[in-house]
């Protein structure tokens, strides 16, 4: 998909303020992500950037937000609440998500008060939603304060009807839209199907952190130094195909290859379905481990802090996701900003390009992964070119600075328009 822009303002219209002035704005960001996940981190990388380059940045942040620390240690302005309202359509039982929406409203009651001050007191501008999770919260916020709305679209929603309500509003009520990737932003217009979608969305990737001149490899990840190591970094889930690991690890076994260690990090996602009921799909998988004897092979260490240590650890990330398009994240950019090889599944290769920095396969297979993978292991030419094809494509595409520009000017379009 084209990359395009922001909405152009109308023929003949004067800006009502300069550059200079836009620059200095302050602009209300919030987040109700658990911040064990790439939107708050992303987020991070944002603001702290736009800081640097003068913007004035006031982030809202659940007080459960993993990055809490962290936009404090940067001396970003941040505001902590207990919860902001959220609905993300999902596979199923969104009827009860949107029940329990709907009643969690009530809680905006509480927290206009709050957003009013800061408004008042930081001069806010712009309302930024970091997450399709709490658009329609950003969006009722946004309109009740007559303030323009920016909403990041990070993920790819299962097209229910749930999903395509969700678009559609987020399409109609927000001033911009901020898609991740290419398949992110044609999956929202297709599920929008609105016309005024695709003028109002500008696709911007997902910012990298600055790397440290050297990472510290995670010493539970690091050993043992004799085999083969590779990274799993991602949420356990089905649609994530975590179980698919136990899979190339059999294929691995029947190829006589047990030189090969899998490090699987990540917390379990949607451990409740429905109101007292279990997500077993966690221990389905390591029922499958036990029963092969691969606990020495396959190793989950859960949610991980630190990332980039985790993939300074490993030889290779491996990627076996049921979502389509696919590939493209968190998990990736790092893995190509740190300079591992990927091995993974799917047909965008905006990120991952077959045999030049990684292993692209249209279809799952496990013995074609697990061909990758020694193909990886045995030829240490191939995985340093890759790595370094890694490290290259990432500074273009993902550096920090760079997409902050890009979201900056973005900003200064959408405030030139509007009278102070």
């Amino acid at each position: 998909m084209k990359r395009s822009s922001a909405e152009a303002p109308p023929a003949g219209e004067v800006a009502t303020e300069d550059a200079s002035a836009a620059r200095t704005a302050a602009v209300l960001y919030l987040d109700a992500d658990t911040g064990k996940g790439g939107a708050s981190r992303s987020l991070l990388y944002i603001v702290e950037k736009l800081a640097a380059a003068g913007w004035r940045p006031v982030v809202v942040l659940l007080e459960t937000n993993a990055q809490v620390e962290g936009f404090r240690g940067k001396g970003l302005v941040s505001h902590i609440v207990r919860q902001i309202p959220k609905f993300r359509p999902a596979d199923r039982h969104n009827l009860f998500s949107a029940l329990r929406y709907l009643w969690h409203l009530r809680r905006l009651f509480g927290l206009i008060p709050v957003l009013r001050r800061l408004i008042a007191e930081h001069e806010i501008r712009l309302v930024h939603v970091n997450h399709e999770n709490i658009a329609l919260t950003g969006l009722l916020i946004a309109r009740y304060f007559g303030l323009p709305c920016v909403c990041h679209i990070r993920t790819q929603l299962t097209p229910t009807l749930s999903a395509r309500l969700v678009n559609r509003l987020i399409a109609r009520f927000a001033t911009a839209i901020v898609p991740i990737s290419e398949p992110a932003a044609e999956h929202f217009a297709a599920l929008a199907n609105r016309p005024a979608a695709s003028a109002k969305m500008t696709t911007i990737y997902n910012p990298a952190p600055d790397l440290p001149d050297l990472v510290r490899p995670l010493p539970e990840l690091a050993t043992p130094d004799d085999r083969f190591r590779i990274l799993i970094l991602s949420n356990i889930s089905h649609n994530r195909g975590i179980d698919r690991v136990v899979d190339v690890t059999l294929a691995l076994e029947r190829m006589n290859r047990r030189d090969f260690v899998f490090h699987v990090c990540g917390g379990l996602a949607h451990t409740r379905l429905m109101p007292g009921t279990q997500n077993t799909y966690l221990d389905d998988i390591l029922a499958r481990v036990r029963e092969h004897e691969l606990g020495d092979r396959i190793r989950f260490h859960g949610y991980v802090a630190e990332p980039l240590r985790a993939l300074a650890s490993c030889h290779a990330l491996l990627r076996l996701t049921r979502l389509r398009p696919s590939p493209w994240g968190r998990d990736i950019i790092e893995a190509m900003m740190v300079g591992l090889p990927i091995v993974t599944v799917g047909t965008f290769q905006g990120y991952v390009e077959d045999g030049r920095n990684g292993f692209v396969d249209a279809t799952f297979d496990a013995d074609q992964s697990a061909a990758h993978l020694i193909r990886l292991c045995d030829d240490g030419m191939l995985r340093s070119a890759m790595s370094e094809a890694n490290r290259k494509k990432a500074r273009a595409m993902f550096d920090a600075a760079n997409r902050a520009a890009d979201v900056a000017a973005l900003y200064r379009r959408i405030i030139g328009r509007r009278p102070a």
